[in-house]
This record gives C-alpha cells, structure tokens and sequence, in this order.
C-alpha cells in the first residue's frame, strides 16, 4: 500500500469514528430527554400527601383517653341515663389538660352540635345502650376545641 492509501483509510476510520460517537451522543441526549420528562410528570401528576396536624392527633387522643376513663368508672352509665352532664363536666374536668375548651352532651342517638365557632373542633363520644328498666339508648358526646 502506498502513503496516501494509508491516509485515506485513516481519515475513512476518522470519518467512521466520529459518525459512531455523534450516534453515541444523540442517543445519550434522547435517554437525557426522555428521563427529564418523565420525571417531571410523576412529580407533577402524583398525589400530595399531606402529613397530619400533630397537635390535633393529640386532643384527640386526649379526649378518648377521657372518655375511656369515664367509661370504665362503675357510675358512667347511671349519670349517662339520669342526664347528668354536670356530674359528667366535673368528673372529666381532671382529665383533660386546662388550656382545652370542652362541652358533654348527653342526647338521644342525634344530638345537637354545640354553637361554637371554631374551626379547630372535634369529639369523641360514646354510646350507651340503655338497661333493664330504660331501655333509650343515649350518646355521650365530649366537643373539645380550642
């Protein structure tokens, strides 16, 4: 082979080269493209979760946890039948935390809400069946807001 068939392959092998690292590139840059996008979508269109407000779990928790004391105490269900909310109020007045407002309604099965204009409000309430001698069963409800 002569000199310049030597060179001429060379720049052939050149020419080649470099058309294989455009192909490499564009490729890259479709992957690129097509990973940009795709990502962009699944942030775009996923569900938000929002986390919880920790200090309503916390009432909340509170005011079950008052109710279940309540509950187990031997006298619940006498206070419950003879609509003693008063008795009721006293009793839970040790076991929720001063800072909280809090109204006990004993009611029939629908009870009234109380007229409170908080947006922060929430309840926990329990419902007795009744016994022997009267048999209308009530709801306790315990509306805590703050």
């Amino acid at each position: 082979m002569d000199e310049t068939s030597e060179v001429a392959a060379a720049r052939g092998y050149d020419s080649m080269k470099k058309k294989s690292s455009k192909g490499i590139s564009k490729t890259f840059e479709s992957i690129v493209a097509i990973l940009s996008m795709m990502t962009v979508f699944i942030i775009y269109f996923s569900a938000k979760q929002t986390m919880p407000d920790l200090e309503i779990i916390n009432r909340e928790m509170k005011a079950f946890s008052a109710m279940k004391t309540l509950v187990e105490s031997n006298d619940f269900r006498q206070w419950v039948l003879a609509n003693d909310t008063q008795t009721l109020e006293n009793k839970i007045m040790s076991l929720m935390p001063s800072d909280t407002n809090y109204e006990i309604v004993v009611c029939q099965l629908d009870c009234a809400k109380p007229s409170v204009t908080s947006e922060r409000m929430f309840s926990a309430s329990y419902i007795i069946a009744g016994d022997v001698k009267d048999f209308r069963p009530r709801q306790v409800v315990l509306y805590m807001w703050s």
